[in-house]
C-alpha cells in the first residue's frame, strides 16, 4: 500500500476488516511505518497538539501489600479489580488501612447487580475513590440519577448508541471514559471519544485489554 497521509492508515484499516483488534494492528502497523520513514513518532503523526513528555499513571494492585509498596514508590492513585459487592468492600478498606494516601479506581468489571450497584456506591463513596468502572452491566443507564460515587464507562463503550452516550457524557456523576484501542478498533475511534470526553469535562483514560502490565 501507499500512505501519502497518516490518515490513510485509517482508511486502509477500515477497508480491510472490521474486526476491532485486527483494524488496530493495522493502523498501527502502517502508522509505525509511516512515522520511521518520516523520523517521527506516531503520537507527532496524529496529535493535534503537540504530545507531552510524561503521562501520568495508574498501578494495579492486588493487596494490602502491593498498594503500601506502591505509595512507597511515589505511586499516587491504584487501581483495584473486584468481584462480589461484599467480598469488594472489606478488601478496598484493608488497602486503604494500608495506605491510606493512596487515590483509588475500583474495576467492578460488571461484577454487581443493578440493585446492589448503588449500595456499594454509597460505601465507597466513604473512601479515597476516584471512580468505579462498569458497576453492573448497562452501567450508562445509572448516570440518569446523581450517584453518591462517581463511575465511569469501558466495555460499555463498544456498542454504545451515540445517543446513550451522549446522555452520559453530560451527567455529573461520569467520571472518565477507558479508552481501549483493541477493542474499540483504533487509535482514530479512541481521539474521537477523547475529543468527546474532553468537551464534557470527563476524563479520557487510554488502557489495553492484556491481563498482566506491558
Amino acid at each position: 500500500v501507499e500512505l501519502e497521509t497518516p490518515a490513510h492508515a485509517s482508511a486502509i484499516a477500515d477497508r480491510i476488516t472490521a474486526a476491532p483488534a485486527a483494524r488496530f494492528a493495522i493502523e498501527s502497523a502502517l502508522l509505525s511505518a509511516y512515522a520511521q520513514h518520516a523520523g517521527t513518532s506516531v503520537a507527532a503523526l496524529i496529535a493535534k497538539r503537540t504530545p507531552l513528555a510524561e503521562l501520568s499513571t495508574t498501578v494495579v494492585v492486588d493487596d494490602e501489600a502491593e498498594a503500601f509498596a506502591a505509595a512507597r514508590a511515589g505511586v499516587r492513585t491504584v487501581k483495584v479489580k473486584v468481584a462480589g459487592a461484599s467480598t469488594a468492600i472489606a478488601r478496598v478498606r484493608r488497602i486503604t488501612r494500608a495506605a491510606p494516601e493512596l487515590r483509588l479506581r475500583i474495576d467492578a468489571n460488571r461484577a454487581w447487580s443493578r440493585d446492589e450497584a448503588g449500595d456499594v456506591l454509597a460505601m465507597l463513596a466513604e473512601l479515597p475513590t476516584d471512580f468505579v468502572e462498569e458497576p453492573c452491566f448497562d452501567a450508562h443507564e445509572l448516570l440518569q440519577d446523581t450517584l453518591p460515587c462517581r463511575i465511569a464507562l469501558d466495555e460499555s463503550l463498544i456498542e454504545l448508541p451515540p445517543a446513550d452516550l451522549e446522555r452520559a457524557l453530560e451527567s455529573p456523576s461520569l467520571a472518565a471514559l477507558v479508552l481501549k484501542p483493541t477493542l474499540l478498533g483504533g487509535f482514530q475511534r479512541c481521539l474521537a471519544l477523547a475529543a468527546q470526553a474532553d468537551e464534557h469535562g470527563v476524563a479520557p483514560i487510554v488502557t489495553h485489554a492484556l491481563e498482566g502490565p506491558i
